[in-house]
């Protein structure tokens, strides 16, 4: 039996990897708290409190507030790029956690969302609808992934070239465009230039019960406004079409052994010398 099991739960553990899962409970909270309403995104309209990156508000200036402090929209390409990838450092001991959520999309076509880990590229989410008479993905969506020492992640967009569902993950160079978060040089096409706008945004409040000693609590999130240039359609330069954000952080995952208080040191062999004479007893019977 166990050996059936064991192939089983990494079956399992394989077709869940690397997809959004629908937030619930005190982490749709913290997300609603954090992110809404200003990027709170729907799908193929414009409302009340979408950004607009392009214009520096996200249609009215994205506030302090007791749960949030945001920095505002800053262009992600020329000097002022955001740098890259997410490296875990190469330390014994400790892991690195990213934590990925999905905001909403205004896109007339579907695009995907995925990420590039040590050069290997995978779909979070394809064929992206948030409203509308197909939606798919909901606000809050989201994504934790787990570094080990010495990898590198870097999320990217694929504006393809269908206006239907699908799972392109390298789109056609004289069509739909893939552009990436920290590495545009592996942009396709690599000419493509202007594609995001990013901010800052670090929670105050948690409705979660989260150990700040092992787990992202505080941590300050990149906020990531994309514009799928759809190469054969153009664009409106909006950098509303995919919005998300992601955070990371390193934990220790060894603690090193403590040492016993010296009364434990008394328990220790009050309990060795309780199994030495249940042993001897053992023996003469």
């Amino acid at each position: 039996m166990k050996k059936l099991l064991i192939p089983a739960l990494l079956l399992a553990a394989a077709s869940s990897y690397g997809q959004l899962t629908t937030a619930t409970g005190a982490r749709l909270t913290d997300y609603t708290n954090w992110f809404a309403p200003e990027f709170k995104v729907a799908s193929d309209g414009y409302v009340a409190g979408e950004p607009n990156p392009k214009s520096n508000i996200p249609n009215g200036v994205a506030a302090d507030t007791v749960n949030r402090d945001w920095s505002g929209w800053t262009k992600n390409f020329g000097v002022t790029k955001l740098n890259g990838p997410i490296t875990a450092p190469s330390t014994a001991g400790f892991v690195t956690k990213v934590e990925f959520a999905f905001l909403g999309e205004t896109a007339g076509w579907w695009d995907n969302i995925g990420y590039r880990l040590n050069g290997v590229d995978t779909l979070l989410a394809s064929g992206i609808q948030a409203a509308g008479a197909m939606p798919n993905r909901h606000f809050g969506d989201y994504a934790e992934l787990t570094l080990n020492a010495g990898d590198t992640l870097d999320f990217f967009v694929v504006a393809t070239e269908k206006f239907a569902p699908n799972s392109i993950i390298t789109p056609t160079p004289v069509k739909g465009g893939k552009y990436f978060v920290f590495s545009p040089a592996a942009d396709i096409p690599v000419s493509a230039t202007n594609q995001s706008y990013y901010g800052t945004m670090a929670p105050l409040t948690n409705a979660r019960v989260v150990d700040g000693a092992k787990d992202l609590k505080n941590q300050a999130f990149t906020v990531l406004g994309f514009e799928d240039v759809q190469l054969t359609k153009g664009a409106d330069q909006d950098y509303n079409d995919i919005v998300f954000g992601f955070r990371s952080g390193s934990f220790r995952v060894d603690t090193p052994p403590s040492v016993p208080e010296p009364s434990t040191y008394g328990l220790i062999g009050a309990v060795a010398l309780l199994g030495l004479a249940g042993f001897r007893r053992f023996k003469k019977a």
